[in-house]
């Protein structure tokens, strides 16, 4: 699953979102990404955008519950309710977000 941040830099020129992973033993993994944001509406692959900080390594953290990940998600980010996405479907919200800001 994944949580479409949309652009939370004071810039404007940073994409964030988060990963939700489960692992072998039903454990949640939280990773956060952001890249620069480069695309337009003929090319919405944010995972091959360039990463702000190709050097450094992503947050990551891992949780015993989907619940105790989603409570982390909503304080850390400052979220009401984080709008889940399956995978694939981030590059939908990306190109709602572009129409919205009138770029092509």
């Amino acid at each position: 699953m994944k949580s479409f941040l949309e652009k939370i830099s004071d810039d404007n020129e940073i994409i964030s979102w988060i990963d939700l992973q489960k692992t072998k033993d039903d454990r949640v993994i939280v990773t956060y990404y952001e890249v620069f944001d480069e695309g337009n509406l003929d090319w919405l692959d944010l995972y091959a955008s360039s990463f702000v900080d190709p050097d450094m390594d992503f947050e990551t953290n891992e949780f015993d519950t989907i619940e105790e990940a989603t409570n982390y998600i909503k304080e850390k980010y400052q979220l009401t309710e984080p709008k889940f996405l399956i995978r694939g479907r981030i590059q939908t919200e990306y190109e709602k977000l572009l129409i919205s800001e009138g770029r092509e």
